[in-house]
């Protein structure tokens, strides 16, 4: 899966474990225990939404935060969590 932005044409790919359109040095397994990827968006609820419909593994459900997130998290296929993060108000 790549991310890409529309703005900057920045991309983030995440590829699927020893995939064979892969070279042989991406097929190794990082560390995933604990690790996190966060993306910053205007719209968590659109996103959750767009994710609910592409069927992707969510690992947290759609959740306000007291300190100013609206926020979910999914699984990609190695195992990395991915938190898509709105900052909203904060309730404090």
């Amino acid at each position: 899966m790549h991310l890409v932005s529309p703005d900057t044409g920045i991309q983030l790919g995440f590829l699927v474990p020893g995939h064979q359109s892969q070279p042989p040095f991406l097929h190794a397994l990082m560390g995933r225990e604990g690790y996190v990827i966060s993306f910053e968006v205007a719209d968590a609820a659109k996103a959750y939404s767009q994710v609910k419909t592409f069927n992707l593994p969510v690992v947290l459900e759609l959740k306000e935060e007291q300190w100013g997130q609206l926020h979910f998290m999914v699984k990609d296929p190695s195992g990395i969590h991915i938190d898509v993060v709105e900052h909203i108000e904060s309730v404090e």
